[in-house]
């Protein structure tokens, strides 16, 4: 404790000084003799409490007072004097003194001294929380005078205390909102919610969160997003609710603009995704969720990699392009999280920070898998017309070829009188067979050959199809028909069907060098819409289905993409022409089917046929006729066709046959002849395809010029079904070359008797 003593009398501040030193020995005395050392002493500060005579020599205590309530207003001021008297005490408790001690009373001197000492204490910590509290105050006043966030201040009724600027702002009143009910400044339909709020805050003290409307004087309306808190006393009740909001119209279009924007996207059908420069996928749409088989959220922040395959390759080749030139566009291969393999047409742009440093990449993903199969297809069947076209020609001119050759072998093998010219005439007739053959498997992948439709029973054609194939195949390949109901019937050419079952059943005796199983079964089917669509080819409706199944060796998925290609084989050169399969999708399309095949590479092949099915009642097939001819009687024929050596030979088998034959070798030539023997000649055998004309043309216009004979049509492209067609309407019998001496005979027959005649 110091003590500055202002005393001019030695002897009363050595009294003092003893009083002091025994009933406070801890304090330090600082005697100030004078006006000078008094000033002195003020302007150093050093002590705690001041003790001041009220008569001094020169200079009296009053101003003594004014210099230290100057100096250092907070430090306590005693008087001690014999002479103060009341009316001068008065006075001076006015002039800010704290105390005064009268010196002839010096037991009250320590008391007083500690009291005015507590008191004094006691107002400086008062000052300082004042000032602490004014300072708190200026900055709450700075902060929420400035800040955009709305603050008000409500008492228990909801008035208003206080509301920042920001607050008028926003609801368009004077900046005095004191008094005022802020409910009224809350949207209507809002105002229940803010209310609760306000209860729940007030009643219980629980701070709550509330979006709500504030209404604007002008009409207009701004969301604000609000918190309310509540104020208590010093006794902890709650007095008071501090709501302080923040205006989020704009962030609460800017969210409506962002969820219609994502709602765009998740509307797309591309897979649009954002990937950041570590290759974390940060965003994608329903699209890509759908297309990568993963739910919306799942793979947020997860690597792409996690969450599709790709090759590293393609993927750095597109991130080091897009860095260069700010976007790339190719084809990228993929697979779903269901190992679904994808073609994507792939766009990737570059994302930017504000400092222009790359940030990621917005890639947009387009399914391209179906409009590659698409454009596959579209190949395919150009490649199909145009090899339809080709091998129409072709198959016209080979089957002029051939018909010679199988006709002359014919004609020579009555003259071979050597085993090994009959054996040379069988291989060659043999071959011109089988070269026939390829021309018909040719015809029917490319034209799609009708051939003879007829109502047939299935099961009865495989019963005898599998016995015979049992019968030629290796005894290490056990062909079998499944039991199961009887099948539909359906109507086809049973000769085509068998080829195409053949053919299919040759494919898989290859497939199995070491010998396995080939299993047919037939079953009725009611195909629905949906499937339909599925197999593509077919309509809805009662159909039979039938299965040939094999244990071979299978195919990989690439090879079944191109199984019916024409021309493609995976046999080796010499053992496989490629048609097989396209001749038998040929054959069932001509028949008004589909075909679908399943392959697992190692575990067999399953072929199934699908041809619209008969529910009605079936007409019998008719017997078949004599193979048997005899000799002709001398009737006269008029032979036309433009190939000489087609002509030649032909002319020959008629001839040699008891037949007069007159040729022509155009469809004009044809017309002279006939008008110049118009009545010697009985039947007139054409050609299709002539240099100068057709032989549909050269029926019309004989029969224009009378002719009521019968007339035959021969035809390289016989089982096309315009052909046929064309027949049909002229009621005229169409012939396939190259046609044998005995089919030739047997329709000649026919068309002269309306049946063959039977050698007697």
């Amino acid at each position: 404790m110091r003590v500055l003593h202002l005393e001019d009398s030695t002897p009363d501040a050595e009294l003092v000084a003893a009083r002091l030193t025994q009933d406070w020995p801890e304090c330090q005395i600082q005697r100030a003799a004078s006006r000078q050392q008094f000033e002195s002493a003020l302007d150093t500060g050093d002590f705690d409490l001041i003790l001041s005579d009220y008569t001094l020599h020169g200079y009296d205590g009053l101003s003594a007072l004014d210099l230290a309530r100057t100096h250092c207003p907070e430090k306590p001021f005693i008087f001690l004097s014999g002479t103060i008297g009341e009316e001068r005490a008065i006075e001076a408790l006015k002039r800010g003194a704290t105390d005064y001690v009268i010196k002839d009373r010096p037991s009250r001197l320590v008391p007083a001294m500690r009291q005015a000492l507590a008191r004094s204490q006691e107002e400086q910590r008062l000052r300082r929380t004042e000032e602490a509290l004014r300072q708190n105050r200026e900055r709450f006043r700075q902060i929420a005078e400035n800040v955009a966030d709305l603050i008000v201040m409500l008492d228990s009724s909801a008035h208003c205390l206080y509301a920042n600027p920001a607050y008028a702002t926003a609801v368009g009143r004077p900046h005095d909102c004191t008094g005022r009910d802020v409910f009224a400044d809350v949207h209507p339909d809002d105002r229940a919610a803010v209310e609760k709020l306000f209860r729940a805050t007030l009643h219980q003290g629980r701070n709550g969160r509330a979006e709500y409307r504030l209404a604007h004087a002008d009409g207009t309306v701004r969301y604000v997003e609000a918190q309310a808190s509540a104020v208590r006393d010093f006794s902890g009740t709650i007095t008071q609710v501090l709501i302080v909001a923040r205006d989020v119209t704009e962030q609460r279009a800017a969210r409506e603009r962002i969820r219609q924007q994502a709602a765009l996207l998740d509307h797309a059908q591309d897979a649009i995704l954002v990937r950041d420069m570590e290759d974390r996928v940060t965003y994608w749409n329903r699209s890509a969720a759908r297309i990568y088989g993963w739910a919306d959220e799942e793979p947020r922040q997860r690597r792409a990699a996690d969450l599709w395959m790709e090759e590293p390759g393609q993927v750095e080749i597109a991130r080091n392009a897009t860095l260069f030139y700010g976007e790339w566009m190719g084809e990228m291969r993929q697979r779903s999280r269901e190992e679904v393999d994808l073609i994507m047409q792939s766009r990737w742009s570059l994302l930017q920070r504000p400092d222009g440093s790359a940030a990621g990449f917005l890639v947009i993903n387009t399914d391209i898998a179906e409009k590659k199969r698409l454009e596959a297809q579209f190949l395919r069947v150009q490649r199909t017309e145009s090899i339809g076209l080709l091998a129409g020609g072709v198959a016209h001119d080979i089957n002029n070829v051939l018909l010679p050759i199988m006709a002359s072998t014919e004609l020579l093998e009555p003259m071979a009188t050597s085993p090994e010219t009959k054996q040379f005439l069988a291989s060659i007739r043999s071959s011109a067979q089988h070269g026939a053959a390829l021309v018909r498997q040719l015809l029917a992948f490319a034209r799609g050959a009708v051939g003879q439709h007829t109502d047939v029973m299935l099961r009865p054609l495989l019963e005898d199809f599998v016995g015979f194939v049992n019968q030629t195949f290796p005894r290490s390949i056990s062909v079998s028909l499944a039991p199961g109901e009887a099948p539909w019937a359906v109507r086809g050419d049973a000769t085509q069907l068998k080829q195409v079952l053949m053919n299919l059943c040759i494919n898989a005796r290859d497939a199995m060098p070491e010998g396995g199983r080939i299993t047919l079964h037939v079953t009725n089917t009611l195909v629905n819409e949906v499937e339909a669509a599925r197999l593509r080819e077919i309509k809805p409706g009662p159909h039979v289905v039938i299965e040939v199944a094999d244990t071979g060796s299978g195919m990989s998925p690439a090879v079944l993409e191109r199984i019916f290609d024409p021309f493609f084989t995976t046999k080796e050169v010499g053992k496989g022409t490629g048609l097989g399969l396209a001749a038998v999708r040929g054959i069932v399309k001509g028949h008004n089917g589909t075909i679908a095949v399943e392959s697992w590479p190692g575990r067999g092949t399953n072929f199934k046929i699908y041809l619209p099915a008969l529910t009605g009642a079936v007409k019998p097939a008719a017997a078949a006729p004599d193979a048997r001819t005899r000799p002709g009687a001398g009737e006269t024929f008029l032979l036309v066709d433009d190939d000489d050596s087609v002509r030649n030979v032909l002319s020959t088998v008629l001839t040699a046959s008891g037949y007069r034959v007159l040729k022509a070798s155009s469809a004009a030539e044809a017309e002279r002849v006939f008008s110049a023997h118009h009545a010697e000649i009985q039947l007139v055998l054409t050609d299709v395809m002539m240099a100068d004309g057709d032989g549909f043309s050269v029926v019309r216009r004989l029969r224009q010029l009378g002719a009521q004979v019968p007339m035959l049509i021969m035809s390289g492209l016989a089982g096309a079904g315009n052909y046929e067609h064309q027949a049909a309407a002229l009621k005229v019998p169409l012939l396939a070359k190259p046609l044998t001496r005995e089919a030739l005979l047997r329709a000649v027959q026919t068309a002269l008797t309306g049946k063959p005649k039977s050698e007697g």
